[in-house]
């Protein structure tokens, strides 16, 4: 799925907890600046693409509506000074509020355009308790009313399978701490708005510590040069592959394409799956 002409309404329901700066204080702003990446990659405004924001921890609140800022530097402005609330999860609440206010009649949401919402969170949602219904709940009024859910989990600390049961597996981005989000902007756009000239779709996988490949009955460089020939082997050219690896930790695979990724990504998944030597990290298990 994506919008045609890239014009629709979009939320962001951001988290603001405690564990989001608990090991650096730094990483609240990293996730305002994804925010800003991610606004930056749209034209602002009325007739194009209209932001309103839904902040949550201990409690939620509406931030801002569609109609509040019409131009985008005002509303970049607007993101860079989001407060802090450094306490609990209350995703439950922001969704409720996404389906209940923000894109409720009269608030400036428009009917001829998609309705688009991103979540971003770092944690669990444990308000009123965790594991609460009420979070599944509140997302499945969302999307039967015609709200597109999209989450971005950051570290490992999130749940992952939660939160595909808010979206869906196709709309879930996981990345491994905040330094790493600006990798997925480019995949965020290409997924609302569909593949553009000049935009990069990219794909990633971790592969298992070399000590782990001997059980799995194949040689751990031939499976790195067989992924990277896979890219190689695409119809389309202008692609490029990054490989970063530690010591003792799992390799990982980052393949990008100029377009769209939708048949090679089908093709090196498939290998994944006969090897069962990798696994895309939206689907990684911790």
């Amino acid at each position: 799925m994506y919008v045609a002409e890239c014009k629709f309404d979009l939320n962001f329901v951001v988290d603001s907890s405690g564990s989001i700066n608990y090991y650096d204080n730094t990483s609240y702003g990293k996730q305002l600046e994804f925010i800003v990446d991610v606004v930056n990659e749209f034209t602002i405004g009325p007739n194009d693409v209209q932001v309103a924001l839904v902040l949550f921890s201990l409690e939620a609140s509406v931030k801002w509506g569609f109609t509040e800022y019409q131009d985008k530097d005002s509303l970049i402005d607007a993101i860079r000074n989001l407060p802090y609330l450094e306490s609990w999860t209350n995703l439950n609440d922001a969704l409720f509020l996404t389906h209940s206010e923000v894109y409720a009649a009269g608030k400036g949401a428009r009917a001829d355009v998609p309705s688009v919402t991103i979540i971003i969170t770092d944690g669990v949602d444990n308000i009123p308790e965790e594991g609460t219904p009420l979070t599944l709940q509140n997302a499945e009024q969302c999307k039967s009313d015609g709200i597109w859910l999209i989450a971005v989990g950051i570290t490992y600390g999130v749940d992952e399978e939660r939160l595909k049961q808010i979206t869906s597996p196709a709309d879930y981005y996981f990345v491994e701490d905040f330094d790493t989000l600006p990798i997925i902007v480019d995949d965020i756009w290409n997924q609302i708005c569909g593949p553009l000239p000049g935009h990069f779709s990219s794909f990633t996988y971790s592969f298992l510590p070399a000590q782990r490949y001997a059980s799995a009955g194949i040689c751990y460089s031939i499976s790195i040069c067989l992924c990277v020939i896979c890219v190689l082997c695409f119809k389309t050219a202008e692609h490029f592959v990054e490989i970063l690896s530690l010591p003792d930790s799992p390799i990982v695979v980052v393949f990008r394409r100029r377009g769209s990724l939708l048949n090679s990504d089908g093709f090196t998944s498939n290998w994944v799956a006969k090897y069962k030597v990798a696994k895309k990290l939206g689907d990684f298990d911790q």
